[in-house]
């Protein structure tokens, strides 16, 4: 799934010069040592997406406190995850992001903020377009100056009727084309388009590690407004409180309307088009706590500990809710090390919402020290930040020393990596749950040579992240002999593999014995639905590739999925030999569970 948020750039911003192309994923751990500069990259985005109203940027954010430099911060987004690609530009000229090439060369949407200590000097947007000089760029001409230029080109130009803009645009790209002109990247100034713009992009929400968690701060108010939106807006009566409010309005305009209409008669009408926002509607929050013994006390005077754990319930209740806006608006969470404060259990439950949040579209990014939130990162989404001099580097895969990143964070191997010489390695607890039940049961059978005793399935919290590298440099330095057994996370026979796969089909360790993927796209894909039924009462259908569905074919929610999953290992049991090996065939017949484990065997030489 494309995230909304796709690079980021930073030059001439607190610790960094030029921070180069920094590449953002679904969840993206930013690391490092104390003071390198690590937060400068949380604070660049807020300041792109919450821009000064008046001035510039306070001396302390522009890097070496140069009074004479330009900060610019550049921001690229993936058209296709935006809530809409369509922007109304004036009232005759609606665009498509990117139909009408407001792109660049690699179809990002990508924006840039220059901006000093004295105020914002430009706002620009990097487009791909016809090198002529002429129509460079097109997608912002307006009508008048498109029939301009069908004229000066010698096409027809259509100044009403069922031609569109768009076609317009079209005709003249192909006429210059078809005169040899080819592509031209430029950066243009956006400020006419600048708010259309930003009505399309994602929303950032933004927690700084601060002393001062208190509800009635301002920025923190402002993390919480979802919540009031979200309440006010689905109440039942929400819709008629709305037309009350506009019919109000449109009642008083009609009045100064009518005093218009005696002064002159080249004005037919006055439509008031009031936008009801119920995130404004509430001026203040004031939480009280109430504790064991019946006293309530303000939010602010709660510890700081208690204060974070509201954090986690917040990024829990924002992935619940957005179960049910998968099609809705996008949002960048940024937060200043979420581990301050939390117990590793509560860490755990956080890293877990984060990661529920990226699966729905949104992107988290985060500043950290916490081996739990980074070490289930994805290897590539991982940033990590040196600063050898004055300024500050940002470095990620394939300029990136994973040894370095968890020495210095304490990621360590399994614990669970003893008494074993050979190592399965497999994404998650409930696929060592799994295949170690899968694998007892047909050598129980002695469908397979390869014995249960002789092997240990190990969880890595997903192939490819921190955790993988540092498991996998460990097994070798203990001599020990490992495979991997992976989700392949296919969509359809014959597609390609997902691009955690890919990647690790391209950089494992020439020591692995041998790596394997599923046909399928993951363990779920095994099932049996009818035992699926029996375990959890959930009805759904069980195919080849993808999610589960319900017998209707639309999609199960998270929890139920994750309820599902809990209960593999207890399906695989009552599966059995007969059903685990008829829901396992592949295209030849045999079963693939069964191909798995004997090249394992071989592989291990056992």
């Amino acid at each position: 799934m494309a995230m909304p948020i796709a690079e980021l750039r930073i030059k001439n911003f607190r610790a960094f010069a030029d921070s180069g192309l920094i590449t953002l994923g679904g969840v993206t751990p930013i690391v490092g040592q104390n003071d390198v500069g690590k937060s400068g990259i949380l604070h660049a985005l807020r300041v792109f997406f919450e821009p000064p109203k008046k001035g510039g940027l306070d001396i302390s954010n522009i890097h070496a406190k140069d009074p004479n430099a330009v900060a610019e911060i550049e921001v690229a987004f993936n058209p296709s995850a935006l809530a809409t690609q369509e922007i109304q530009i004036d009232a005759k000229n609606k665009i498509h992001l990117t139909d009408d090439f407001l792109v660049d060369s690699r179809g990002l949407l990508r924006l840039r903020m220059l901006i000093s200590e004295k105020a914002i000097m430009a706002f620009e947007i990097l487009i791909q377009d016809i090198d002529d000089d002429a129509l460079f760029p097109l997608a912002i001409k307006n009508h008048d100056e498109l029939l301009e230029l069908l004229s000066t080109k010698g096409l027809p130009a259509v100044r009403a009727g069922k031609e569109t803009n768009q076609q317009k645009r079209t005709s003249l790209r192909q006429k210059v084309q078809t005169d040899g002109k080819g592509l031209r990247e430029a950066w243009v100034d956006a400020t006419p388009i600048e708010k259309k713009l930003r009505d399309v992009l994602p929303k950032l929400i933004i927690f700084t590690d601060t002393a001062n968690y208190g509800i009635d701060e301002t920025p923190v108010q402002n993390q919480f407004k979802g919540i009031v939106d979200k309440a006010l807006s689905t109440h039942p009566n929400a819709k008629q409180i709305e037309d009350d409010i506009r019919g109000t309005i449109q009642g008083e305009f009609d009045k100064v309307f009518e005093r218009l209409s005696k002064l002159t008669s080249t004005v037919t009408s006055l439509e008031a088009n009031t936008r009801v926002s119920w995130k404004k509607a509430v001026d203040s929050i004031s939480l009280s706590w109430g504790d064991p013994t019946g006293i309530s006390i303000p939010f602010e005077m709660r510890g700081s500990g208690v204060r974070r754990l509201f954090m986690v319930a917040y990024f829990q209740y924002e992935a619940a809710a957005s179960l049910h806006e998968v099609e809705g608006p996008k949002y960048i969470f940024a937060v200043e090390e979420p581990e301050v404060h939390l117990h590793p259990g509560a860490q755990r439950d956080l890293d877990s919402a984060f990661r529920d949040l990226a699966d729905l579209g949104h992107a988290v990014i985060f500043t950290t020290h916490s081996p739990v939130f980074a070490s289930s990162a994805s290897l590539r989404d991982v940033v990590l930040v040196v600063r050898p001099d004055v300024r500050a580097e940002a470095r990620q895969v394939p300029h990136i020393d994973a040894a370095q990143i968890a020495t210095e964070l304490g990621v360590e191997a399994s614990d669970r990596l003893v008494g074993k010489n050979h190592i399965i390695l497999v994404e998650g607890p409930r696929d060592v749950e799994f295949y170690s039940n899968v694998l007892s049961i047909l050598h129980g059978a002695g469908h397979t040579g390869l014995d249960p005793s002789s092997v240990l399935f190990l969880q890595c919290g997903g192939i490819s992240n921190l955790r993988f590298s540092v498991t996998t440099r460990c097994i070798d330095s203990a001599g020990l002999k490992w495979a991997v057994l992976a989700d392949s996370d296919r969509t359809a026979t014959g597609s390609p593999m997902g691009r955690d796969a890919q990647d690790l089909q391209s950089t494992c360790p020439p020591s692995c014995a041998t790596l394997k993927f599923l046909n399928r796209s993951n363990i779920e894909n095994y099932l049996d639905a009818s035992v699926v039924k029996a375990v959890t009462g959930i009805d759904c259908v069980i195919p080849l590739f993808g999610k589960p569905t319900y017998l209707a074919g639309s999609p199960i929610g998270k929890g139920t999925l994750r309820k599902i999953k809990d209960n593999v290992s207890i399906m695989a049991q009552q599966m059995g030999v007969a059903g685990i090996l008829a829901h396992s065939l592949d295209n030849s017949g045999n079963s693939e569970f069964i191909k798995i484990f004997e090249d394992i065997k071989q592989a291990f030489r056992l």
